[in-house]
């Protein structure tokens, strides 16, 4: 027996020994332990923090792309008969009637408003309805969008960056989109003639028909042309004065049904014809 060997003081002394051996290592353990969660935990906090990061870049990168989705609204306020349409024809109106000032009637005026004056200013109203939702689903379309991409819930850092890099490169693309900056450039130059729309500038003519009431027009018809030809349009009121590539019959309609000519409505940089002009026959 060891006890026998040794003798029970140095059995004590040896158990003693063991035992304060095995305390120290479950110390060291312990304290091994501790230090590991403590390095979970910073890992975790630093996982979070990277995640906010991105959380962080996505919001802002999603409002940039967001805001700049207004510019479909602008297109399609400018095209598809919108303001590019309506122009044509006012200006076509009031250049004919200030050469024949007896065509438009007693009440030209009254006529004119209705015909070109409120067309637009309905058009005007469409949009700021539009730019005003557009703003309003700013939150519940990012909302949508985070949850689409799981944002909130994926653990994987590696594939949340990877979608914030994808969005990242859709704004990138969005903010040299020639087209974007084309309509943005005009809406910045037309916004103060919508605003003289919409404060109700034309109102004295539905009441009155005097000649004098058209040089006015006239005035605002010419600045506004002038602001469509800084914005990279070109206003070609006859074919002769148009020296681009595009033949009369690219720009132009000759026909029986209108009495008056209004212009066509060309992008000089690549010769896109937005509205065609009329050419009265006969």
């Amino acid at each position: 027996m060891i006890i026998d060997s040794y003798g029970k003081d140095e059995v004590k002394n040896m158990v003693i020994s063991l035992t304060n051996m095995i305390k120290g290592v479950y110390n060291e353990l312990k304290a091994c332990t501790a230090k590991v969660k403590a390095q979970g935990d910073k890992l975790e906090d630093l996982h979070e923090c990277e995640r906010q990061r991105i959380i962080g870049e996505f919001k802002a990168a999603f409002r940039e792309r967001y805001a700049m989705e207004e510019t479909d609204y602008y297109r399609h306020f400018f095209c598809d008969e919108g303001l590019f349409y309506h122009f044509s024809r006012a200006y076509g109106y009031v250049e004919h009637y200030l050469r024949e000032p007896a065509a438009g009637g007693e009440n030209q005026g009254r006529y004119f408003v209705g015909q070109y004056i409120f067309p637009i200013q309905n058009w005007i109203i469409l949009l700021r309805t539009q730019l005003r939702k557009h703003t309003e689903d700013l939150l519940p379309a990012m909302k949508q969008e985070m949850n689409v991409n799981e944002l909130e819930t994926s653990p994987s850092l590696s594939t949340l960056q990877a979608r914030l890099n994808y969005l990242h490169e859709q704004v990138r693309e969005k903010r040299v989109d020639a087209n974007r900056l084309f309509y943005e450039q005009l809406w910045t130059l037309m916004e103060p003639f919508v605003k003289q729309l919409e404060s109700g500038c034309f109102q004295s003519l539905e009441s009155g028909h005097a000649p004098a009431s058209f040089d006015g027009v006239h005035r605002f018809l010419y600045s506004v042309k002038a602001a469509l030809e800084q914005g990279g349009l070109e206003v070609v009121e006859v074919p002769e004065s148009y020296h681009g590539p595009l033949d009369e019959e690219d720009c132009f309609v000759r026909s029986r049904d209108v009495d008056f000519a209004t212009p066509a409505i060309v992008r000089r940089s690549d010769h896109y014809v937005f509205v065609k002009g009329m050419l009265p026959v006969g």
